[in-house]
């Protein structure tokens, strides 16, 4: 009897162990089940913003407002999950020469986040300019101006080169004429380019209303010339630079005849429809004193 109760008992002790077991294993489950499970969380960047555009010249745009301003702008597509705020895109609007550079800025208020905006800024205007650098974070590159925004004498550097000062004087008992141009705002204009016709005005009677100026035209005839006459320049003419050019009117130069009297030069460019740009000679070197034509 006393057997049997000793193993009923050892049986209980047995089940309570059990059950205290299953408890634990239970309780230690729960535990653990409410933990987070580990992540790798990315650590934050400062400064580092995925902003992809495209600045080639077809994505360059130059707007007009309703008072005739004009203005450049480029698309910025934000490509990130945040919104941007003064996002700025810097713009320099370059001429040929070196020092013909003006900075320009175009700022975003707000670029929301996989949406596209432009920036953009007042286009400047200055003899030359025909490109623009265009910096967006670290990459700057480089587009062109859009026609007829441009201001690079219509893509022809010759055409845009304008004469400075005309001038003639004696020497040696030769007439030699000379004319500066005023430097050079455009790109290089290379050898044997440019065209000039320079031409003096005869004098053979003693008033003006008698001359008669077209039939009394005389041309200077280069001898060097690769166009039958006209002045050219022998090497290039580089941006920024400024070049005199010179000549001996004699018997060989000058036709159709070589004048005796004359009284003005006409310098003008022989490619296009610029004004001439005349100087009157001194009357008491190159013509009797008689009566000053006002023309």
């Amino acid at each position: 009897m006393n057997r049997q109760k000793s193993k009923i008992a050892a049986i209980g002790m047995c089940i309570i162990l059990l059950l205290v077991t299953v408890m634990v294993g239970t309780l230690c489950a729960a535990s653990v089940s409410n933990k987070s499970p580990l992540q790798n969380v990315p650590v934050a960047k400062d400064n580092i913003t995925p902003i992809t555009t495209t600045t080639e010249s077809g994505q360059l745009e130059i707007v007009t407002d309703l008072e005739g301003r004009h203005f450049w702008q480029v698309p910025i597509q934000n490509t990130g999950n945040n919104d941007l705020k003064n996002f700025s895109v810097y713009a320099t609007v370059e001429g040929f020469r070196k020092e013909d550079k003006v900075q320009t800025v175009g700022v975003i208020e707000v670029l929301k986040a996989g949406h596209t905006g432009y920036a953009r800024a007042e286009l400047p205007d200055f003899e030359g300019m025909h490109q623009m650098s265009i910096r967006i974070g670290g990459t700057t590159k480089t587009v062109e101006i859009p026609r007829p925004f441009r201001k690079d004498s219509d893509g022809n550097p010759s055409w845009g080169l304008e004469i400075e000062t005309v001038w003639v004087k004696k020497v040696g008992g030769q007439t030699r004429w000379y004319f500066k141009t005023k430097p050079n705002l455009y790109a290089t204009i290379e050898p044997n380019t440019i065209q000039y016709l320079v031409t003096f005005r005869e004098r053979t009677h003693q008033y003006c209303h008698q001359e008669d100026y077209m039939s009394q035209s005389i041309a200077y005839i280069d001898p060097d010339s690769p166009f039958g006459g006209t002045v050219t320049n022998p090497t290039e003419i580089k941006p920024g630079e400024s070049v005199t050019f010179s000549g001996e009117l004699n018997e060989s130069t000058a036709g159709p005849r070589l004048p005796k009297y004359m009284d003005a030069v006409t310098v003008k460019n022989a490619l296009q429809t610029s004004e001439a740009t005349r100087a009157k000679l001194d009357k008491a070197t190159f013509y009797p004193p008689y009566t000053e034509c006002d023309d």
